[in-house]
């Protein structure tokens, strides 16, 4: 699809530009404003969709508020909890102290989201800090390990129903990565795109997820030693968790974030 933007009409540029997101099948509204075409010579938008249904789905008639604690257990609010007691691939992982629970979408085992709960009094952002030395595929691998040995065991699970929303602002973390030169007018090189002597003003980007009984909904515009298995699964987040959305053959993630701050979604 082509469609020509006039710029000069930045509320009706942008208008037509988040209709044209939305009729590509995203549910992230409004990405576009019209302040991003008044002084700008140029956008480029990207959009990807997501949505799961869970393989096991959670029953909405046992979804009850419960409290949500921070790692020393005072509490930060409420939440809706989802439960549901199935045989769901669980382990726990001794190096980053955290519970993992891996909950798959649809019938043929490609998609999944994968849990991290921290043990209790560790806080999400030192377990956060371990994927520099524990990887998603060892994470896997020891599920895959502990499901070949023990079997598919019935987990008692809870987890918050939740939206979420972000909108940031990427120029800063780039810079920090090293990408400097697309930000700056005096250096910033689009020969290949136009003529024009442009350059990044910013990069934002925003992204939606959606997490209920029957599933997922998301849009948006990395060896280890491992203990055993530990005997009785319950696997309760109440408390500060990280959640990733992900192909599970390439361990590629599609989404992911930290969920911190509960709400009554």
């Amino acid at each position: 699809m082509i469609e020509n933007l006039d710029f000069q009409n930045p509320t009706t540029a942008a208008r037509v530009a988040n209709k044209i997101i939305m009729n590509s099948g995203a549910t992230v509204s409004n990405v576009m404003r019209s302040s991003d075409f008044a002084e700008s010579r140029m956008i480029l938008t990207n959009v990807i969709s997501f949505k799961g249904l869970w393989s096991s789905p959670f029953n909405t008639t046992d979804t009850v508020q419960e409290p949500f604690y921070d790692e020393n257990k005072n509490l930060l609010g409420r939440v809706n909890m989802m439960y549901q007691r199935a045989p769901l691939p669980y382990s726990h992982i001794k190096e980053m102290k955290a519970f993992v629970l891996q909950m798959s979408y649809g019938n043929d085992d490609k998609y999944c989201m994968l849990v991290v709960l921290p043990y209790p009094k560790v806080k999400v952002t030192d377990v956060y800090k371990k994927f520099a030395s524990v990887s998603l595929k060892d994470i896997f691998a020891k599920i895959d390990d502990d499901v070949k040995e023990f079997g598919l065991e019935d987990v008692d699970v809870k987890l918050p129903r939740f939206k979420i929303s972000t909108n940031i602002v990427l120029n800063k973390p780039l810079n920090q990565m090293g990408v400097y030169d697309i930000f700056n007018p005096n250096k910033a090189n689009f020969k290949r795109i136009t003529e024009e002597e442009i350059y990044i003003s910013a990069i934002v980007h925003k992204a939606d997820i959606e997490v209920t009984e029957s599933g997922t909904v998301a849009s948006a515009s990395t060896s280890a030693y491992f203990s055993d298995r530990i005997s009785t699964p319950n696997f309760e987040a109440n408390r500060p968790f990280i959640y990733f959305v992900m192909e599970k053959p390439t361990a590629t993630v599609i989404f992911g974030g930290i969920y911190m701050k509960p709400s009554e979604f």
